[in-house]
């Protein structure tokens, strides 16, 4: 088993992906302690995440089978993050179950596209979906058909991973300041770099980081954190990737370690990067130091998602 000088903290894998113990096998030989599962198993009719069972007034409450017995063997090394229904007639009673269940650490909002990123490429019309998809996306959660799922999620404590961006589609940090500015007790994670994520990484385009300044400006809010995962596709060399290298630490240095948390989502990333080369571009990084890359590559993740949680 490899071990680091401190505890590694993945906070997003699609783990769901390959058996329990092939996944403890692969983390102990990279040295990673404890992973936070998404769960993912495709799109429903309606092209909601699954995944989960469709209730009797149209809302789908989301299940995590492989999350809740990974939790059930191995409570110190995984824990989960789900999904809830803004529409769900028992929003209340699920955020105040969610709260309590073992190994759950947050809820995840994302503006995805109907379209698998490998199949992205070759969609004949891939700007307008995916941006038509998030402009959609950043108008509903600023709607009041969010304002009770925002409420409980603040009211109980449970963090939520907001994605603002994706795949051809631009960071729309105007959700982001509306949600923190009027929740201010929430704890609110954006994902994925918060800016737009090319299709493909062999041709990334120069003005691939002129959403950063909007991004930076985000550290004004105490109660935002960020997720950074993605990071090597905005990348126009190969591993260590220097120029997002000297993007990530402007984010750090702004926002500070304390409010910043790794993530790999390789299995998404897979044609690109491998596990261990998204560790590596903060674990080999001769820059930061020892205390930040702890607080970068897990410290951090267990502060802001309170994992274990008090008494637990």
């Amino acid at each position: 088993m490899t071990t680091h000088p401190f505890e590694i903290l993945d906070t997003q894998v699609h783990m769901n992906a390959f058996p329990i113990e092939t996944a403890i096998a692969t983390m102990d030989a990279m040295g990673i302690g404890a992973v936070v599962i998404d769960e993912f198993t495709g799109f429903d009719h309606r092209e909601r995440v699954l995944p989960g069972r469709e209730l009797p007034g149209g809302a789908l409450r989301s299940t995590a089978p492989y999350s809740e017995a990974a939790v059930a063997e191995h409570p110190e090394r995984f824990a989960y993050i789900t999904r809830a229904d803004p529409d769900d007639p028992e929003l209340d009673v699920l955020f105040a179950e969610l709260a309590a269940r073992p190994g759950l650490v947050g809820v995840r909002l994302i503006p995805f596209v109907p379209i698998h990123p490998f199949e992205l490429p070759n969609h004949p019309d891939l700007l307008g979906v995916t941006r038509a998809a998030g402009a959609r996306f950043a108008e509903d959660v600023k709607s009041p058909r969010y304002e009770r799922y925002f409420s409980l999620a603040e009211q109980h404590r449970v963090p939520v991973f907001l994605q603002i961006n994706g795949y051809c589609v631009p960071g729309d940090f105007s959700v982001a300041h509306a949600i923190a500015a009027r929740y201010p007790e929430l704890i609110l994670i954006i994902d994925h770099t918060g800016m737009e994520l090319p299709v493909s990484w062999e041709s990334p385009r120069p003005d691939r980081f002129e959403q950063l300044p909007q991004l930076l400006e985000l550290a004004s809010f105490s109660n935002i954190s960020l997720k950074w995962a993605h990071g090597p596709l905005l990348s126009e060399a190969l591993y260590p990737f220097p120029d997002v290298q000297n993007v990530l630490h402007r984010v750090v240095e702004t926002f500070g370690v304390n409010r910043v948390m790794w993530a790999s989502d390789w299995t998404v990333d897979a044609s690109r990067v491998s596990w261990y080369e998204t560790l590596g571009t903060i674990l080999d990084d001769d820059e930061f130091t020892t205390s930040e890359k702890a607080a970068l590559l897990g410290g951090t993740a267990r502060s802001v998602l309170g994992w274990p949680r008090s008494g637990a």
